[in-house]
């Protein structure tokens, strides 16, 4: 089994331990809206539709560190790390430009349950792959 493969299996376990909760917050959404046209995938030559995980994530291995973030951004962190400590659900209607299809983690890792990205794009073609969100 990948990593891949590793990693989805035990989010879903986890998930079925305990739903997440929704995100209602519109300013959330706002901070959505702003950021992910950023994202890679958006600026393919074929882009059409992008594909968003439903289900939250944060790659805690790849948030900074350093003294400055351990003092004077202290409180961001630590309301950082609070909001992130659970995985929460994301809600169609509140993202609409670019237009988002919002895609459980368990329809993206079957897609991808080959390892091969043709299936996937097959389900989800002009997508430029699929984007994942922090709390």
């Amino acid at each position: 089994m990948t990593r891949l493969g590793i990693a989805m299996l035990v989010f879903t376990v986890a998930a079925l331990a305990s739903p997440p909760t929704p995100i209602v917050d519109p300013e959330a959404y706002a901070v959505y809206a702003a950021a992910l046209p950023e994202e890679w995938s958006f600026k393919t030559s074929d882009f059409e539709r992008a594909v968003l995980r439903q289900e939250t994530v944060t790659n805690w291995q790849c948030i900074a560190t350093g003294k400055v973030l351990e003092t004077d951004w202290k409180p961001v962190m630590d309301s950082f790390r609070r909001e992130n400590a659970a995985v929460r659900l994301l809600q169609a209607g509140f993202l609409t430009d670019p237009p988002f299809r919002l895609v459980p983690v368990a329809e993206i890792s079957s897609a991808l349950a080959t390892g091969d990205w043709r299936t996937f794009y097959e389900i989800y073609p002009h997508s430029g792959g699929y984007v994942e969100a922090s709390n």
